[in-house]
């Protein structure tokens, strides 16, 4: 047996469920490791119980993994399916979240330890290849691996079933006018796709030390990775890769020196590496938004209009209001608030002026960039580098840091300039995969588990403490400045442009819109953002680490911000401020008390609705307190006396 074989065994099984998942319903399901968590811990529960192996294998795959896949159906995925591809991955992001941070909130912070394996032991060997020993557990998981890919390939290729499912795959149309329903038919698919990733979960979790959420990611990147070599098309193509992909890590493993930092960060970066060369070299990534579906054109596309409604009365009131508020509450904010609550707030506004730049991506351009905490990550690191090394300030380093940002923006946007949707998604996802596990890793870019020390703002001598209200001053007009460059890029001729990419790109570029170049822009500028917002939190926090910008936190930050509002400053500050509150040390003694998780549960439920109005919360109360007071004076207009 090769090396890394039956190591492969659970992200082939990922692959598999990724890909079939996509081929039936259109989404892209990042939540299929959080699938894999929860039959994972389950499973692991159960044992540590007093639940049998099997009794707890069958109850969290062949039970608890296909109910959760219809609840997924029928409650989200079923009821946004004519919503567009980045609504899509936002709701499967949110559900990646709440199926992470739901088990926690339930049974608290107490260690869940590895369960046993499902077939055979780590510690018998079942034959030697060559000087290699094979265990009975790697075997077994091998043996379920193939049986179940065969099992699932038979039943696509050689049932009534399977020939249902690729039907509703290439029409769903043509399927319901055969007499066959479609819905029952994705319901399908998502139960079988998440039966294999709480099988992939089940044989995870017995090679861990704790079950927990990271281990899951780590098989997760290569299942995705090896669904790309794939094409999102073939169910064997991407097992086969996911084979191959954990074979190429350990040969390459073994062939870096021992113990050293190149055998621990370098080769098990190598599918991060793939995945991002995949996604641009690969010809079937450009044509992930292209329908196949011959009566795909039949229904009339929706019209949005592009140019913004007019303004009236109640709009600027309600926009007078809100300066109004908002300096107000500055000056009591400057005036009345203790030294932890000006931190939190200057967090919130740090971390606010980051995500302008989602508000920019998301927003205005209609992409999505999962990326943009690592943009900042840049920023703050390059911040903290230039300080520590060359004795440089923090302005300095903060506008050099966001040249940097702006720069590796710049790379990604070129290298994604015939990139769309999905294909876009996977690229940014594959960079800050890239550089949350590898380049983040190395001592001269993260400062190592040490972290990098940060500059503390200073003019003329007066240096703004992190607490101190000349801080929070600071981030204000930070904030303030970049959220009137982000509001002139949306009202004006860019922010009008990309309206019209989103509505038509073939209509756009008859009247002569670039696509490429108005998007590149865009990108450029919210990479800058991103980085000058990564410098302002990384001083705030006194030192960063490579643990300071994850994916998991980028990922966050995208649902914070769908769920307050993308296409207004006032959401990326509102989301800023929330996810400041929520990232305070807890000090209550049980996960119900754990005010912190309780708001990112409730912002990743509210991300939700993206999918039906992304605008976000704050917009829809703008727009629907607008249109309230215009009726009210419409009726009023109407009874007076003539």
């Amino acid at each position: 047996m090769l090396p890394g074989f039956a190591g492969g065994c659970p992200q082939a099984l990922l692959a598999v469920a990724i890909v079939l998942t996509y081929t039936a319903t259109g989404v892209l399901n990042f939540a299929a490791s959080g699938q894999a968590y929860v039959a994972g811990l389950t499973y692991a529960t159960l044992i540590e119980s007093g639940h049998s192996v099997w009794f707890s294998a069958v109850l969290s795959v062949l039970v608890l993994s296909p109910l959760l896949g219809v609840i997924l159906d029928f409650a989200l995925f079923s009821r946004i399916r004519g919503a567009s591809q980045t609504a899509q991955v936002v709701v499967s992001l949110v559900v990646l979240l709440l199926l992470e941070q739901v088990p926690t909130l339930i049974r608290g912070d107490a260690p869940v330890y590895a369960p046993p394996p499902l077939i055979g032991s780590a510690s018998s060997s079942a034959f030697h290849a060559g000087s290699t020993g094979v265990s009975t557990e790697e075997l077994g998981g091998v043996l379920i691996t193939l049986v179940m890919v065969l099992l699932v390939a038979f039943v696509l290729r050689s049932t009534r079933l399977g020939l249902s499912m690729r039907a509703a795959v290439e029409s769903p149309r043509l399927l319901e006018l055969s007499g066959v329903r479609a819905a029952p038919i994705r319901t399908a698919s998502w139960m079988l796709s998440s039966v294999l990733s709480g099988l992939a979960g089940v044989l995870i979790a017995p090679t861990l030390v704790q079950v927990t959420t990271v281990s899951f990611w780590i098989v997760f990147v290569p299942s995705v990775c090896a669904a790309v070599l794939g094409g999102f098309r073939s169910l064997l193509g991407a097992c086969a890769a996911g084979f191959g992909l954990a074979v190429l890590v350990s040969i390459a493993a073994g062939y870096l020196p021992e113990s050293t930092f190149f055998q621990s960060v370098v080769g098990p970066g190598i599918p991060f590496v793939v995945l991002a060369v995949c996604v641009v070299a690969h010809p079937g990534m450009a044509n992930l938004l292209r329908s196949s579906d011959p009566l795909g054109s039949v229904d009339p596309p929706s019209l949005v209009a592009v140019v913004p409604p007019p303004r009236t009365p109640a709009s600027w009131g309600i926009t007078g209001l809100g300066s109004a508020v908002a300096l107000a509450g500055s000056l009591v904010v400057l005036l009345a608030l203790e030294p932890a609550d000006v931190y939190v707030l200057s967090t919130g506004l740090a971390l606010g002026v980051a995500f302008l730049s989602i508000t920019l991506i998301t927003g205005v351009s209609g992409q999505l960039s999962l990326a943009q905490a690592t943009f900042a990550g840049i920023g703050a690191f390059a911040c903290g580098q230039f300080s520590l090394h060359l004795g440089w300030g923090f302005f300095a380093g903060a506008l050099v840091g966001s040249l940097l940002a702006a720069l590796a923006s710049a790379a990604l946007g070129v290298l994604a300039r015939r990139l769309r949707g999905l294909a876009l998604v996977l690229l940014t996802f594959a960079f800050a995969l890239l550089c949350d596990q590898v380049i983040f890793q190395w001592s001269w870019v993260g400062g190592g588990f040490s972290g990098v020390q940060m500059p503390i703002p200073s003019v003329f001598g007066n240096s703004f403490q992190p607490s101190s209200r000349a801080f929070l001053v600071l981030t204000m007009v930070v904030f303030a400045l970049c959220g009137i460059t982000v509001h002139r890029l949306r009202v004006g001729s860019v922010g009008l442009f990309a309206a019209s990419l989103r509505e038509s790109e073939t209509g756009s570029r008859a009247s002569g819109v670039s696509p490429t170049r108005v998007r590149f822009e865009l990108l450029v500028v919210a990479g800058a953002i991103a980085g000058l917002g990564g410098s302002l939190l990384g001083s705030l926090q006194g030192v960063v680490s490579p643990a300071s910008f994850t994916i998991e936190t980028g990922l966050f930050w995208v649902v914070a911000v769908c769920a307050v509002g993308t296409v207004s400053t006032t959401g990326a500050l509102l989301a800023g401020v929330g996810v400041a509150i929520s990232q305070q040390p807890n000090t209550a003694t049980t996960a119900l008390g754990n005010v912190g998780l309780w708001i990112e549960v409730a912002l990743a439920v509210a991300a939700l609705s993206y999918a039906w109005r992304p605008e976000g919360m704050v917009e829809v109360i703008r727009h629907g307190a607008i249109k309230q007071i215009d009726s009210l004076q419409l009726l009023r207009r109407e009874r007076s006396p003539q």
